[in-house]
């Protein structure tokens, strides 16, 4: 009795551990992931970059366009000032003639 209780045993035990091999990694799963992985990091990467880039000159533009922006209104502010100052002038010298 002893001998068949230990064969059932044996038997339970083989296949207790392949139940739980089926259910662990291996070395070439791990390393199947890993590449997987990988590629996936490198192409999210290339997204990055490109969107970095994208925006890189998006920035650029705006940056233009606020630079021209802060260069148009100190000219169009001289502009009217020298028109004030001019008719002041004039209407000065009208006043002190008459």
């Amino acid at each position: 009795m002893v001998n068949l209780r230990g064969g059932i045993l044996i038997t339970l035990k083989v296949e207790l551990k392949e139940e739980l091999t089926k259910e662990l990694a291996t070395k070439q799963d791990l390393e199947m992931l890993e590449y997987r992985l990988r590629a996936e990091i490198e192409q999210v990467k290339g997204e990055l970059k490109a969107e970095i880039e994208q925006m890189r000159g998006d920035l650029k533009a705006e940056i233009q366009k606020v630079k021209n922006d802060l260069l148009k209104w100190p000219i169009v502010l001289f502009i009217g000032q020298a028109t004030f100052i001019v008719g002041l002038v004039f209407t000065l010298i009208k006043t002190l003639k008459g």
